[in-house]
């Protein structure tokens, strides 16, 4: 027995139609009291059975593509599962030459419903431009049609075809002491047909003996990528071997001309993991004591302010100051903020979000400052003209001389990481004339750089900064410099954040990496 009845359409309702339900008073409750009388409400449906249609998101060729192979499989990936059914000679078309003549073939559906692939009978001809299109005929899942047709065209190379290559892998061949747990991948050139991506084709083996390791294979269309992830974390101290097979083919049925291989070591100690950032990772700029910007700054990432929320751009109105306390803002003589700006008492959430993102910069600087030092302390309390393997160093000040640059060595491991930290502040003291660096080598990535520091940290001008900086009070970025990572200011709960430029063209940005 329970509270709530259902009745359940056998079919969909009609669309803008008004439907009135009806309780009966017979219906009794578990002690055997009748409802007094009938129950009745009546609602009226809306104008269509589904919401948006769906969209074609990515297309194989690319339109206007040149030099694709004559064995090419024309695909179509979709914005959500489609109705198999409605994907047919029919709805999904190549054709060629004035007037068209329809190209002979098959088309197939992945069990996902988001893929489509055109598989001509016959090679297609050299040095020929095609059409591929997509009808409204093609309907999702819930029977909603493509808006309009979708069309592209693509020409034929007038040779022999290209076999793909791997152009990248993760990690890097010959990488050592590499942390735990990896996740393995190799990117292609070109769009690969995701069927001949498995683990037949994609292996790890571990040791002398080779020694099979399980795992599960995936392919993303939109980067082109095979990751191969291990059922179970790879052992510590081992030696490793990637290898992905010629039974690899790309779109076109091509496959790679030789097996692609690379071999990487894993390291025998505990290794340092990157700061949980948690919701301030999308955030360029964040400040618990308002943000102030002059000249011309540009942010490409999101902006939170809280719990002081003010935001003065000096030079946005035609040289002169006006506020940034908008969602949207942009400025050609000032700042623009390539995302959105979040703050306190914002009519879109009434600040909880810039709330929220400037709580999770205090317990990320929290996690920062309590590392486990791994490296001891950089020596003379300056970056300059060293180099540094990944882990935590930890120094009561540091700075980063002018002229001078430091080098962070990943050591073919892609996912070192990198944590500074500072008792009281960190200065860069570069000028425009004599300017600063953080240089990256040997896989070295800036998503997995962090400065922690106690009170303040300057960016001098000019300076090429890489690394994510979490400043317990203030933080500051001079003229002309470019930050490969966030700015983070107040970490400790109170702390502004400031930004100058020169004129145009002269600009300071900041990107999230």
């Amino acid at each position: 027995m329970g509270s709530t009845a259902t009745f359940t359409p056998a079919a969909n309702l009609a669309a803008s139609t008004t439907y009135n339900a009806t309780i009966k008073a017979g219906v009794k409750d578990a002690s055997g009291n009748a409802l007094a009388s009938d129950y009745t409400w009546s609602f009226t449906t809306g104008t269509t059975t589904g919401t948006a249609p769906p969209t074609v998101t990515l297309t194989d060729p690319l339109n206007l593509a040149v030099n694709v192979p004559v064995t090419q499989k024309v695909t179509a990936t979709f914005s959500k599962p489609m109705d198999p059914t409605t994907l047919t000679s029919t709805t999904f078309t190549l054709t060629t030459g004035t007037p068209a003549v329809a190209v002979p073939g098959a088309v197939s559906v992945n069990p996902a419903g988001l893929v489509a692939t055109f598989t001509p009978t016959a090679n297609l001809a050299p040095s020929t431009k095609y059409t591929a299109t997509v009808t409204t005929g093609a309907k999702d899942a819930s029977g909603i049609a493509l808006a309009a047709n979708y069309v592209w065209s693509f020409t034929t190379s007038a040779g022999p075809a290209i076999a793909p290559q791997v152009v990248s892998t993760n990690p890097l061949n010959g990488g050592t002491n590499l942390c735990i747990p990896l996740t393995i991948t190799a990117t292609f050139d070109k769009l690969m047909d995701p069927l001949t991506i498995t683990p037949a084709n994609f292996t790890l083996t571990s040791g002398a003996g080779n020694t099979p390791v399980n795992g599960t294979v995936t392919y993303d269309l939109q980067t082109k990528t095979a990751t191969f992830t291990p059922s179970s974390p790879l052992s510590s101290g081992t030696n490793y071997t990637a290898k992905v097979s010629t039974g690899v083919k790309d779109a076109g049925g091509t496959p790679l001309a030789a097996d692609k291989i690379w071999t990487f070591g894993t390291s025998a100690t505990l290794c340092t993991q990157p700061i949980n950032l948690r919701g301030i990772a999308s955030y360029g700029v964040a400040s618990r004591g308002g943000l102030t910007s002059t000249g011309v700054t540009v942010v490409n990432g999101n902006v939170a302010l809280y719990p002081t929320a003010t935001c003065t751009d000096a030079t946005g109105n035609a040289g002169a100051s006006q506020t940034c306390l908008v969602k949207t803002y942009a400025s050609p003589t000032g700042m623009t903020v390539n995302g959105s700006i979040y703050f306190a008492g914002d009519p879109f959430d009434n600040g909880g979000t810039a709330n929220s993102v400037t709580n999770d910069l205090n317990i990320a600087w929290v996690e920062g400052k309590n590392k486990a030092p791994t490296q001891g302390t950089v020596a003379g309390d300056e970056l300059s003209g060293k180099t540094f393997n990944a882990g935590v160093y930890h120094n009561a000040n540091l700075g980063l001389a002018a002229n001078g640059f430091a080098t962070l060595d990943g050591q073919n491991d892609l996912n070192a990481v990198f944590i500074f930290q500072v008792d009281s502040s960190f200065v860069d003291s570069g000028t425009l004339l004599l300017p600063t660096s953080i240089k990256l080598v040997n896989g070295a990535q800036a998503k997995n750089i962090f400065f922690v520091a106690g009170l303040d940290i300057t960016i001098g001008s000019g300076t090429t900064w890489n690394g994510t900086i979490l400043a317990g009070r203030t933080a500051t970025v001079n003229n002309g410099s470019t930050v490969n990572g966030r700015v983070l200011a107040g970490a400790s709960g109170a702390g502004s954040f400031t930004i100058t430029g020169a004129a145009s063209p002269s600009k300071t940005t900041i990107s999230v990496p």
